[in-house]
């Protein structure tokens, strides 16, 4: 999802998110830093859980670009992938 998310930031389809929030929550949501922020050992339940409650709180305020200008940069994608 966070790769799909920096795509998106690169080609201006996700808008209030730098490539450098995406990089502090890639790390923040790794399983030794989710334990060390509950200050406990979880099981994977519990990380998945504690995980997906801190992206809704980093990703809330979150905005994509509007329809037209993702159609202007999916053409962008296809002719990218077309170059040699």
């Amino acid at each position: 999802m966070l790769s799909a998310l920096r795509l998106g930031v690169e080609f201006n389809l996700v808008q209030n998110l730098t490539v450098g929030q995406i990089n502090k929550i890639m790390l923040l949501t790794q399983p030794g830093h989710l334990q060390r922020m509950a200050g406990r050992v979880m099981d994977a339940e519990e990380r998945d859980q504690l995980r997906a409650r801190l992206l809704r709180e980093q990703l809330k305020d979150l905005c994509l670009a509007e329809a037209g200008r993702k159609r202007r940069s999916s053409r962008r994608v296809e002719r990218a992938r077309k170059t040699p």
